[in-house]
């Protein structure tokens, strides 16, 4: 599949062999990157102007949670993202790090359990950034 996260949520997966949409999903506002863990078999999706991430089960196409990483809600007037825009996966694909911008948050997310199982405060704010 192509997996084609769009601004408004809409998560759509598209049959690259037939060009066809095989599914639509609903992730979360300003949906606009997706990594992968072949491992977990999980797509993780990045919402920026959403408090959530989204987990999407790649064999079933469903959306498995949304993930609360922030404290804050979407301003329309301040247009600050709430999730960068880059993320990693440690190379086991078992976890995935992040930022929650503007709450100055990097978090550890455990893709077997989908719980953030650390975090350190750097009380920073950063929409990007790349090692």
């Amino acid at each position: 599949y192509l997996v084609v996260p769009v601004f408004d949520g809409k998560v759509y997966f598209i049959n690259r062999e037939t060009m066809s949409i095989e599914k639509i999903l609903e992730a979360k506002l300003g949906a606009a990157h997706v990594e992968f863990s072949e491992q977990e078999k999980v797509a993780v999706i990045t919402n920026h102007f959403s408090r959530d991430l989204t987990i999407i089960d790649m064999q079933t196409l469903t959306v498995k949670k949304h993930i609360r990483i922030s404290d804050h809600g979407f301003d329309p007037n301040n247009k600050h993202l709430l999730q960068p825009h880059f993320s990693y996966l440690s190379p086991d694909g078992r976890y995935f790090y992040t930022f929650a911008s503007q709450d100055g948050m990097f978090l550890k997310i455990d893709l077997q359990t989908l719980e953030i199982v650390d975090r350190l405060r750097t009380g920073g704010a950063p929409e990007q950034a790349h090692s």
